[in-house]
């Protein structure tokens, strides 16, 4: 099958489904930067002991 092919029968995501996985993203990004200005991050990876 050539690459042409392939990407032509793969079904598109519709635009809305795009948006609200960016949303996703940036919301888990949002709190993932919230974590470590907080440094709860420690609690979920402990640091490392010499």
């Amino acid at each position: 099958m050539k690459l042409n092919n392939l990407f032509m029968t793969r079904p598109l995501v519709p635009k809305c489904c795009k948006k609200l996985k960016s949303i996703d993203y940036y919301d888990w990004l949002d709190r993932l930067i919230d974590a470590f200005e907080e440094h709860d991050i420690f609690d979920l990876v402990p640091k490392k002991s010499n």
